[in-house]
């Protein structure tokens, strides 16, 4: 894999979950805002699935890693706030 792939997966994943966080701010109660979110989290979903398919699961998550420095996997936020 090359730079320019990972770049292209990168710029997809940046671009899904911006879509997704819309999707959410958006939310509204009406059918039409729960169409995008579903939307959104499919978008989301394949990216995802896409980096695995290229880069394998480990580093797919040292890519998402690398765009959310800082961030705790769902258990040990879930964890902490318990």
């Amino acid at each position: 894999m090359d730079t320019q792939q990972r770049g292209t997966l990168t710029q997809r994943l940046v671009e899904a979950e911006a879509g997704y966080l819309d999707a959410v701010s958006g939310l509204d109660g009406s059918p039409e805002a729960e169409t995008l979110l579903a939307w959104a989290r499919d978008g989301y979903r394949a990216a995802e699935m896409e980096a695995i398919a290229v880069l394998g699961a480990r580093a797919a998550l040292e890519l998402v890693e690398q765009l959310h420095p800082g961030a705790r996997p769902r258990d040990e936020v879930e964890a902490v706030a318990a």
